[in-house]
């Protein structure tokens, strides 16, 4: 971990580094490539106790093993020969065989003194004269050891410092005695195919840490001096960019360890993944009812219920305000003074404008859709011949995707006057614009009310509809459409879908989401079978428009077609996926299922 931290550390150096100095120096001469190599070793060199070679094992269970002592008898001749060759002294003698423990290891022994380091100008990086001579030092000083051995029924290839760690494998605390691997006991007799853990140490590397966040803080201290702000603004700016570092530390949780597993059934494959790092963000107290509000049978759904945090939305106002107000402080003056008459006279009107908005997302938006779930869903159950009236039409009907947002509703009365609400303030946009510009907008333009209809059998329920323009061209079926009901809102391109996912509907074939009353923080479902089916009928069409073109190859064109028609049915022996995400003992954890069909 703590060389995997170092690693990510000097590559953002190398990367950011050269941006980092010009800012700091825009007068500054030096060459990028100068300055990202001079970034990743002054950042090696302040982390010399993380500049580590890390033990690394790679094993591969063997069944001969009088097999595998012949080839490495062989590669043990072949190597000697090589080394005899070989006119650098240095590089004589370090190859052999060493025992450790019960076994024998084929073994490279490597260090920094084989360096040239005289030819390495490491000079001309230096800000300062003998700045990296303690990195040149810890190079110098470090071991690298590459060995091939047999041991306990496995080919294992390891490099690291030294052979250490290979005598300690098999001793002492197991991984398997760990209590991350205690939920794949149970699972023992299985098929399993595949078993993962990452340690607590390395994952806080890779998710990042509350403490990365001070180091943004630490670069603005650094590159403010360089700037023209006077001595009062950088002290607001700083300390504005440490306060939005606290603020976003809530965002970040703390790591944890991860173990996974999967393994073969009789219907594909089934995985676990634990997580046991903090839980900010999904809720998984309660059933997942959208599921039954995604269709029945869609394409593909994904779901999840997420903490409510009206709190998330005050921080984003906070900072949005805060940022204007730098803008205004500072961008605003940089104007030239039309510019600064027309920013003014926009400011005036939507100042109000958007102090109402904020008043509708906080009194009536966010109370109204506190439930927390959310789903996307796409589907593709309508069809046309002809989706497009410039579009020649199909021997057969096409299927159209559909795509949807659900959100789960506490009011829907709430929800609906949030929406009138910024109806209102679209209309006042259209008649200031008008003012301003009348030919942009006509005048006494009117914001269409959209049309709309109760949906049979679902009390206070509503789809509602905006008409196209005929010069679209489209079919009706697709149009901008919203629903409403007392449990749930919808956004499709499609009013027929919206129908669909409003009424209550159990998911079709379910496989792990069959169980409806259990809590889930989240669900996914994807219907493979499906879109390819979806796809086929927009094959056919095509290749019989490109069959019509003038000079078409008939035969060539067939046999395309037949082909790619027969790989999507042998595609089709996968089904489909679906997965759950609940929360037990303390880990996040995600159980799927991808499901295969042998072809008859």
């Amino acid at each position: 971990a703590p060389f995997a931290e170092v690693a990510i550390d000097a590559f953002n150096a190398a990367r950011f580094g050269p941006a980092l100095s010009k800012l700091s120096d825009p007068d500054g001469d030096v060459p990028d490539e100068k300055l990202a190599v001079m970034a990743m070793l002054s950042t090696l060199n302040d982390n010399l106790d993380k500049v580590v070679v890390p033990d690394f094992v790679l094993g591969f269970k063997i069944q001969d093993l009088n097999k595998a002592d012949i080839q490495m008898r062989r590669l043990e001749a072949l190597i000697n020969v090589f080394a005899q060759l070989l006119t650098v002294q240095e590089l004589k003698d370090r190859f052999g065989r060493v025992r450790v423990g019960d076994a024998d290891f084929l073994t490279l022994r490597l260090d920094g003194k084989l360096i040239p380091w005289e030819e390495i100008p490491l000079e001309e990086y230096e800000a300062n004269p003998g700045d990296l001579e303690p990195l040149k030092k810890k190079l110098r000083e470090t071991t690298l050891t590459i060995s091939l051995g047999v041991k306990d029924g496995y080919a294992i290839l390891s490099i690291g410092k030294s052979n250490d760690h290979l005598a300690a494998l098999g001793t002492g605390d197991l991984l398997a005695d760990r209590p991350e691997f205690k939920p794949l006991k149970p699972h023992l007799s299985k098929r399993l195919t595949g078993i993962g853990y990452i340690s607590k140490p390395m994952t806080s590397v890779f998710a990042g840490q509350k403490d990365d966040l001070d180091g943004f803080a630490d670069m603005a201290e650094q590159l403010l001096p360089a700037s023209p702000l006077d001595e009062d603004a950088q002290k607001k700016v700083l300390d504005d960019v440490r306060e939005l570092a606290n603020d976003l530390k809530r965002f970040v949780p703390e790591a944890g360890a991860s173990m996974g597993f999967s393994y073969l059934t009789d219907r594909g494959y089934e995985t676990y993944s634990y997580n046991w790092g903090q839980n900010l963000m999904v809720d998984g107290s309660q059933p997942l009812s959208i599921l039954n509000h995604v269709g029945g049978a869609p394409l593909l759904a994904i779901a999840g219920r997420g903490k409510h945090s009206p709190e998330d939305y005050d921080l984003l106002v906070k900072w949005i305000k805060k940022g204007y107000g730098y803008f205004d402080e500072f961008g605003v003056p940089q104007m030239e003074s039309e510019h600064q008459a027309h920013y003014q006279a926009i400011r005036d009107f939507a100042l109000p404008l958007l102090e109402r908005l904020d008043k509708t997302n906080r009194d009536l938006l966010i109370p109204g859709m506190a439930d927390g779930q959310s789903a996307l869903v796409l589907d593709a159950k309508i069809k046309s011949a002809q989706w497009h009236k410039e579009m020649p039409p199909g021997d057969g009907p096409l299927p159209m995707l559909e795509l949807a947002v659900v959100v789960g509703v506490t009011d829907a009365d709430k929800v609906r006057r949030g929406a009138a609400e910024y109806v209102a303030v679209a209309q006042a946009i259209a008649d200031q614009i008008h003012q301003w510009e009348p030919s942009a907008v006509p005048e006494g333009y009117k914001i269409p009310s959209p049309k709309s209809r109760d949906i049979t059998g679902l009390k206070d329920a509503k789809v509602y509809w905006y008409e196209l323009p005929a010069e679209a061209g489209l079919d009706p079926q697709v149009r901008p459409a919203l629903g409403l009901s007392p449990q749930f809102a919808v956004i499709s391109n499609s009013p027929p879908q919206v129908e669909r996912i409003l009424k209550p509907t159990p998911l079709a074939d379910a496989g792990l989401l069959a169980d409806s009353s259990r809590p889930l923080a989240g669900a996914a479902r994807f219907d493979f079978v499906g879109l390819v089916e979806a796809v086929g009928p927009w094959i056919d069409y095509g290749a019989a428009q490109a069959l019509k073109q003038p000079g078409a190859d008939n035969v060539a064109a067939r046999f395309a077609v037949g082909q790619v028609k027969e790989a999507l049915e042998i595609l089709k022996c996968f089904k489909g996926a679906s997965s759950v995400t609940y929360l037990e003992d303390g880990a996040t954890v995600t159980r799927g299922e991808t499901v295969f069909e042998d072809l008859k």
